[in-house]
């Protein structure tokens, strides 16, 4: 359907109206760059919905405005930001992040009239109502939401998942963890300079990543991840104690470790600044082996830092990356690779 025009001849009517989830339009099957056009005799509104590869046709002098999710390769629509609304988990229909149902605008776990899905305008809170049909699954559609809150009277170990693969998006600039909480996949997407992740106890996630390229984030208390961290741009500041990982891949701006201990399984810094000094590291392998100055530039302080390679060092490969290393010890099993190879 790549370019194709779709015409419509009179009003474009659409039902999906605020609170029950994203009406969809796209390119089925699309690729980057790919995009149908359409085209209105009337002015349009689409409320509540996610679009990407829509273009506008402006020939017929139409307007077209819309509420919900801009993706990529959307063109002359007007996306407006509906009332921000704070929900709060109650889950009595079932375990579905995506059933408005489970949702309520009262505090006092009361159901609100019909529910609500929330979308990337809304804070979603935990409290001590939030007992019902836990864990919570992502199901049928991604999960999306502005600020996440948990509590301090929630319920200990809360845990959100997925049924089959999906992704929750936060475009807050708030992520305030439960007590041993588990948030199986995460997206920071907010453009935020005042970023803040506050874990509790023994609050874990799967995949964590951020995306946002200068988004200013600091992640306070002891950090855990099962899967991947991803860090896409940004500046990361992390305190507290200690951060137990798997993959570590760093690809932004910043990395600041203010903590004493990380253990992961590989830790690749692609691209950015990492300060991992004055502590103790480790991991299978550490890589950092690009050779282009803009796309791979980087910078490394492991300053009275204590080092651990299970298996590969390796830092090398770029005339310009800079490495700030004294008082460190590095111990490797298997392979050194510094700055002369």
């Amino acid at each position: 359907f790549n370019n194709v025009l779709v015409t419509v001849n009179q009003d474009f009517i659409t039902h999906t109206q605020d609170c029950e989830g994203l009406m969809e339009m796209y390119v089925n099957g699309k690729t980057p760059g790919q995009f149908f056009r359409f085209r209105s005799a009337n002015n349009v509104f689409v409320p509540n919905v996610w679009m990407t590869g829509v273009s506008a046709d402006l020939t017929s002098g139409a307007t077209y405005t819309a509420t919900g999710l801009e993706d990529t390769d959307v063109t002359n629509w007007t996306f407006t930001a509906p009332p921000a609304k704070d929900l709060y988990w109650i889950g009595v229909a079932d375990n579905n992040w995506n059933n408005g149902l489970n949702w309520t605008t009262n505090t006092d776990g009361t159901p609100s009239a019909g529910g609500c899905v929330p979308t990337k305008y809304d804070n979603v809170h935990f409290n001590s109502f939030s007992t019902g049909n836990l864990p919570i699954q992502i199901v049928g559609q991604d999960a999306y939401f502005n600020n996440l809150i948990a509590h301090n009277d929630a319920p200990a170990g809360i845990t959100i998942t997925y049924d089959a693969i999906m992704e929750a998006y936060s475009y807050g600039n708030l992520i305030q963890m439960g007590e041993d909480m588990t948030f199986v996949r995460l997206h920071l997407l907010g453009n935020h300079s005042d970023g803040q992740l506050i874990n509790k106890g023994n609050s874990t996630f799967g995949n964590l990543t951020v995306n946002n390229p200068t988004a200013n984030w600091v992640f306070t208390g002891n950090m855990r991840h099962t899967g991947v961290y991803l860090q896409t741009g940004a500046t990361v500041t992390v305190n507290g104690t200690s951060w137990t990982g798997a993959n570590f891949q760093v690809n932004g701006i910043a990395l600041n470790l203010n903590i004493q201990t990380i253990t992961g399984t590989d830790f690749n810094l692609n691209k950015g600044a990492l300060k991992a000094s004055d502590l103790s590291m480790t991991v299978n392998q550490f890589s950092s082996t690009g050779n282009n100055a803009i796309t791979t530039a980087r910078s490394l302080d492991i300053r009275n830092s204590t080092i651990v390679t299970r298996e590969d060092w390796l830092y090398y490969n770029l005339a310009s990356a800079t490495l700030q290393a004294e008082g460190s010890h590095i111990t490797f099993d298997r392979n050194f690779y510094g700055q002369s190879g």
